[in-house]
């Protein structure tokens, strides 16, 4: 038995000095556990009242495979954090980018809405600024209601009526009439107060023309617009007069509703298409 044993141990010797059995066992790689990198894709400037959602970007930039979630939070120009629930992204594998768009946000106030998923991501900024609407467009306002102005109508004279029937008011030398319309609707539940008629302002360039007082009520104008309280399903529409130069045509004009509110700034300007638009001020 010990001969056989003696035998033996060379061959182990003899073997172990072979290339296969000589190689040192190979060690498994230990794999760097998973590590998510977050990205947004938005645009970067908006007029208000535009909806928008977020595109979030989440890649796994680690070695394993592992589940993602995260809360998005919003922030609104000038309020604190508001967080959403948690938006869940499943496994994501390593290397792999997933994209899901957030719900979306209509952007409603003048400034700074920024978007953030989880706390330590980096954050998206969108930047709103006023909105521009052509003639007749119906803007609706963060309170419900919609205000919408069409082209205003430029005359030299207009005709009303006096005791004595018609009659004619013609505009100082060198200037003309602007008579703007305006119509403010509440398709909402809820009774609001819309904007008044020094709410609103006409203007040719930088400087804004003064509202002007009529005497007389123009035939073919309808009704001076005053503002009143608005019931579900209520609507008031007239005109705001204004004087201004008389070499002044429709694509010199823009008409601006400008408002601040305890949520936020608001800006809409009404003009010819083709004119550029309306940065505030």
């Amino acid at each position: 038995m010990g001969a056989g044993c003696n035998d033996r141990a060379p061959a182990r010797r003899t073997d172990a000095s072979s290339p296969t059995d000589t190689a040192s066992p190979t060690a498994t790689p230990t794999r760097t556990p998973a590590d998510f990198e977050v990205a947004y894709e938005h645009p970067t400037s908006v007029e208000i009242g535009t909806t928008i959602s977020v595109t979030l970007v989440v890649t796994n930039t680690g070695g394993r495979a592992a589940r993602f979630s995260a809360p998005l939070s919003v922030q609104r120009p000038g309020d604190t954090w508001r967080t959403a629930p948690t938006r869940e992204f499943g496994t994501i594998e390593p290397g792999e980018t997933v994209r899901a768009d957030s719900r979306p946000y209509e952007l409603q106030y003048l400034g700074r809405y920024a978007f953030r998923l989880g706390a330590s991501a980096p954050t998206a900024t969108i930047r709103t600024r006023p909105a521009t609407l052509a003639w007749g467009r119906a803007y609706r306002t963060p309170a419900g209601y919609r205000l919408r102005v069409d082209a205003p109508d430029l005359e030299r004279a207009y005709a009303y009526v006096d005791p004595d029937g018609i009659d004619r008011a013609r505009s100082a030398p060198g200037e003309q009439w602007a008579f703007v319309p305006l119509t403010a609707s509440n398709p909402s539940e809820a009774v609001v107060t819309p904007p008044a008629a020094d709410d609103v302002t006409l203007y040719p360039s930088e400087t804004p023309y003064d509202r002007t007082a009529l005497v007389e009520r123009p035939l073919y104008q309808g009704q001076p617009y005053v503002a009143t309280e608005l019931r579900p399903n209520g609507e008031i529409e007239g005109y705001v007069p204004y004087a201004i130069p008389a070499a002044t045509s429709i694509d010199d004009l823009r008409v601006v509703w400008a408002a601040s509110t305890d949520r936020g700034d608001i800006a809409v300007s009404w003009q010819s298409r083709g004119v550029p638009p309306y940065r505030g001020g």
